[in-house]
């Protein structure tokens, strides 16, 4: 091996050694991109969004029927008792012999009803008052609220992301103009120093520019102590230690801003706390929807098929299906209360938009 190769493996080895590595320079979005990345609450929100998206998807077919397979084992029995009086037609004929106006008939069996039974049942609501669309309708707007959430604590990220950024580049500018002023008072206390020894000025006069210094060494302590609390801030916002020199400049703004008007639109138009609040309103509307479903009749289409027959008695059908109506006269919840405590949820959606 030739001798440049083994220095350039030398060099790397020491480099190991010393666990050395160049902090690469982090620009504002890339920094944005970590946060995106490596944000629990980000993270959060993206899986609440799924949660109700899946939510709303297994809504989308609530009208329809529902079929089940149902399979029993039956041990039992039925008693049958049955006496009946029946006209005899030939009473009163001429006949060799007399007979009975009417006799009896007797039934007196025992039916098992031991067996298998294996049915398939299927229904499916015709008419709910609307409590089935309002469901859906409900689960819609949660992902709404949802996303509108993702947004807010995307634009929360990025403003906390922004104050620490720039913060921490203002506290570094403060840093370096405090080292620049403290170099300066150094020199100043070095020429009051050799003017002293000169006696040009007096003592007192040297001591006035060493207090100087002093105070300015401290405020430059102050300000190196803050610049090290912004890094650290904002390294445990991006969760990095190793990031390098922020390249992306404080700016100033330089030109006029919009009216107030222009903020207060944009603001109503796509501030996602308000969006919040609006798909909150929308799934309490949909609230007082189902509540007042509650007072309707509800229509519905019912069939059984029954596979085995083998053990049916015969009161028990081969199939069987229809049309049914379900009127709730009397329940154990208060259905007034609930509409009322859903309208109540709307005026507090609206007052909180408000």
């Amino acid at each position: 091996m030739n001798k440049p190769i083994q220095l350039a493996f030398a060099a790397l080895a020491l480099c190991a050694a010393q666990q050395c590595s160049a902090a690469l320079p982090l620009s504002f979005p890339v920094a944005r991109d970590w946060l995106y990345e490596r944000s629990d609450k980000l993270k959060a929100s993206e899986e609440q969004v799924q949660s109700k998206r899946e939510t709303q998807k297994s809504l989308e077919t609530l009208g329809g029927p529902t079929v089940t397979l149902q399979a029993m084992q039956i041990a039992g029995q039925k008693k049958i008792d049955i006496d009946k009086s029946i006209p005899n037609p030939l009473a009163g004929a001429p006949l060799p012999i007399q007979l009975p106006g009417s006799f009896s008939v007797g039934v007196h069996e025992k039916m098992s009803l031991n067996g298998p039974r294996v049915a398939a049942t299927a229904t499916w609501p015709i008419y709910t008052g609307g409590k089935i669309s309002a469901m859906q309708d409900a689960s819609k707007y949660a992902v709404d609220e949802a996303e509108a959430q993702k947004r807010a604590d995307s634009e929360d990220l990025d403003a906390q992301l922004a104050g620490y950024y720039f913060g921490t580049q203002l506290a570094l500018s403060v840093e370096r103009l405090q080292k620049d002023m403290l170099n300066h008072q150094d020199r100043e206390l070095a020429k009051a120093k050799k003017f002293e020894k000169q006696g040009m000025i007096s003592k007192i006069e040297r001591m006035s520019v060493q207090v100087q210094r002093d105070n300015r060494n401290r405020e430059y302590l102050k300000a190196k102590d803050n610049a090290k609390v912004a890094r650290l801030q904002l390294a445990r916002l991006l969760r990095d230690e190793e990031f390098g020199k922020l390249t992306t400049p404080l700016f100033v703004l330089n030109r006029p801003l919009e009216p107030l008007k222009y903020w207060v639109d944009t603001a109503l138009a796509s501030n996602p706390q308000i969006a919040v609040i609006q798909a909150k309103a929308d799934q309490a509307q949909q609230g007082v929807k189902a509540s007042k479903g509650a007072w309707m009749p509800q229509v519905f289409a019912f069939g059984t098929y029954n596979f085995v027959k083998h053990y049916q008695t015969l009161v028990e059908p081969n199939w069987i299906g229809g049309v049914g109506v379900n009127i709730t006269l009397w329940d154990a919840k208060d259905r007034r209360a609930s509409i009322r405590s859903a309208e109540a949820t709307v005026r507090q959606a609206e007052a909180g938009k408000a």
